[in-house]
């Protein structure tokens, strides 16, 4: 039915709705381990120490600021609804951290919850389900960022995203795969119809189905049986008594515009039961939530078939004892589809994507034919596919180390780039064409740092015009060295910020300005420190002897307190990558960005106890992204639940 009018696809809704209200999945007791239905046209209803109805911000939106408080048997996490923690909540000593909370952060409890997908996993998650050739599009991100780093857990649906659902799965349903469609010979249309719902059901649904869940939907609650006014068929839901085939597509449709499809579920047992007052007892993820864990971390999408069969396991090699889950951690890191997928994370740390946002002056690109200097659409696609090559090379094809991400002279290179930056060499001959990258070296002169001098990171970091010496810098102040958050931007239009702004006619010398003058300087030495090392790079990673005012490039800084790297003089690009490197600082900031992936929320301060834990268990590793995610995804921590009230 795709291309169907807003009328008439509304006019379905009705009859879905229906049968998604039904289904178990959709159940108001949300303890039921199942979420709340929808509904025609609403949101989902938070549960206590569930995912937020109202629309999140994607990525870094959602924040969890350590702070202080008493101890409990709860597990380590984020609050309800993943936003910022609240001064004052309890903090775990779950993972065995023997960090002394006076000295470090604690990090509250998860609750128990829901988390509502990322468009990238529902996405991904359909065309792995229906076998689709390419990505199906959802139109409306529901409040989640573009490039966001990780999906949020304080997502939420609205009317407009649940509409976009409806308006997705409907253009799918004519071609969904024969199996979900057809019976088998001789097969009765009710026992064809509980055998897709049971089968399909557990893949979408990410869990076994129960009995009210499969009598739901293969009962259609709307047709009375044959000889009675009250009684229900049991024939499959078929909307106005149409074939079996149209009432498979609707099951089909139902199952995918469940709940239980768009959200995850961390709620642990469904046998768990509130006291006297309504709490309900600490609990870890279920075998079946662990899988969903797992799956959406390393494959960015639902579990596959092993992951499925771990969580059946109830032996020790199953999803509910460590060394099952370790083994899986194992299996899943040596698949191409993770390395993929976690290279496209890694990229996202470093908020490459944001450079499909930001249009550059026409002049940076004179080197290229007009057409591309005014449409950058090809040259911004061109340097996320160059970056994730450089990305994918060194943490997977080289030795695999964080560090190496900061140390590499390679790039990769189509046509268009190495017309673009011409002092590329190219040791295995030059890219010929826009559809295959070669890699190239950067000349040594350059005192390139890896992907902190990559051109697409300069692009996503600079203004249309000028480097932004503050974007810049705030950039490697919160993802590479992982410093507490500053305090909010001032207000630049008051007189005060003004003439300070006034004093300087090119990035260094307004840079000058900030920092030699209170207050302005508390924040920018913690930020213009960094990128002023970095001047030499302009803003579409060209390098240059001369700043936009026609001065001499100084790259020397003297750091001072509070940057993490002071007291040093830092001489330029290639020190300044060793001294994030020797200072612990860009691993320490690894551990504590991943934990957030892994989470959904953004861990903020770097001393915080559970992390400081994790860093010292990567320090003993082999430093590699594999070992990362490892020591990250197998912490005892991320798989506890604090009970929360009914």
């Amino acid at each position: 039915m795709a291309g169907n009018s807003k009328e008439q696809l509304r006019a379905r809704l009705g009859a879905v709705t229906a049968l998604c209200a039904a289904l178990g999945a959709c159940s108001a007791d949300v303890h039921g381990d199942r979420p709340q239905s929808m509904g025609s046209g609403g949101m989902a209803p938070a549960a206590t120490g569930g995912a937020s109805a109202a629309p999140g911000s994607g990525g870094s939106g959602a924040t969890v600021t350590g702070h202080g408080g008493a101890t409990t048997t709860g597990s380590g996490g984020v609050s309800a609804g993943g936003g910022s923690v609240a001064s004052g909540g309890m903090a775990s000593t779950n993972g065995g951290s023997g960090t002394d909370p006076s000295t470090c952060t604690p990090i509250a409890p998860i609750t128990r919850r829901l988390w509502r997908l990322s468009v990238e996993q529902y996405q991904a998650a359909l065309q792995s389900l229906l076998s689709l050739p390419t990505l199906p599009q959802l139109s409306n991100r529901g409040g989640e960022a573009q490039w966001a780093f990780f999906g949020d857990v304080s997502l939420g649906v609205d009317d407009s995203f649940q509409y976009a659902q409806y308006e997705l799965v409907d253009s799918l349903l004519p071609s969904l795969p024969a199996s979900l469609t057809t019976c088998n010979a001789g097969e009765a249309s009710t026992a064809c119809a509980t055998r897709i719902a049971k089968d399909f059901g557990a893949k979408a649904f990410r869990r076994p189905l129960t009995n009210d869940e499969i009598a739901a939907l293969v009962t259609n609650p709307g047709q009375p049986a044959s000889g009675s006014a009250d009684a229900v068929s049991p024939a499959p839901f078929v909307a106005g008594g149409t074939d079996t085939k149209t009432g498979l597509k609707l099951m089909i449709e139902a199952i995918l515009l469940s709940p239980s499809f768009t959200y995850r579920t961390e709620l642990g047992p469904n046998t768990l039961t509130a006291d006297a007052s309504g709490n309900y007892p600490d609990t870890t993820l279920t075998p079946y939530e662990v899988a969903t864990q797992l799956g959406f971390t390393l494959l960015g999408s639902g579990p596959d078939a092993e992951l499925e069969a771990a969580a059946a396991d109830t032996s020790e090699h199953g999803l509910g004892s460590m060394q099952g889950i370790e083994a899986q951690v194992d299996r899943l890191l040596g698949l191409a589809s993770v390395q993929q997928h976690l290279t496209a994370v890694v990229a996202g740390w470093f908020n490459i994507g944001q450079l499909f946002l930001k249009t550059h002056d026409a002049s940076f690109l004179s080197a290229l034919p007009s057409t591309d200097q005014m449409d950058q659409t090809g040259v911004q696609g061109d340097l996320y596919a160059s970056a994730q090559l450089l990305i994918k090379n060194q943490l997977w094809t080289q030795s695999g180390k964080i560090t190496d991400l900061l140390t590499t002279q390679t790039g990769f290179f189509n046509s268009r780039l190495a017309a673009l930056y011409p002092e590329v060499t190219y040791p295995n001959g030059a890219p010929t064409s826009l559809t295959t990258f070669v890699p190239g070296t950067w000349p040594a002169s350059e005192d390139r740092i890896g992907l902190l001098s990559d051109p697409s990171y300069f692009w996503a970091q600079s203004d249309p015009a000028a480097n932004s010496i503050v974007k810049r810098g705030k950039a490697i102040h919160d993802d590479v060295i992982c410093d507490d958050p500053l305090p909010p931007p001032v207000d630049l239009s008051t007189p005060m910020a003004q003439a300070v702004i006034a004093k300087g006619d090119s990035e260094v010398t307004k840079s000058d300005a900030r920092l030699s003058t209170p207050p302005c300087q508390g924040c920018h030495t913690q930020m213009d420190s960094y990128s002023r090392i970095l001047q030499h790079f302009g803003p579409v990673g060209e390098y240059r002897t001369l700043d936009e005012a026609g001065r001499a490039i100084d790259t020397a800084f003297t750091f001072s307190d509070p940057s993490p790297l002071a007291p040093q003089t830092i001489p330029g690009p290639k020190e300044l990558a060793q001294a994030l490197i020797t200072s612990g600082h860009l691993n320490g900031c690894a551990v504590q960005k991943m934990a957030s992936y892994f989470i959904g929320s953004m861990i903020q301060t770097y001393d915080t106890c559970e992390i400081d834990t994790l860093r010292e268990k990567f320090a003993q590793t082999d430093g590699t992204l594999t070992s990362l995610f490892k020591t990250v995804v197998v912490a005892d921590l991320f798989r506890a639940r604090s009970g929360g009230k009914k």
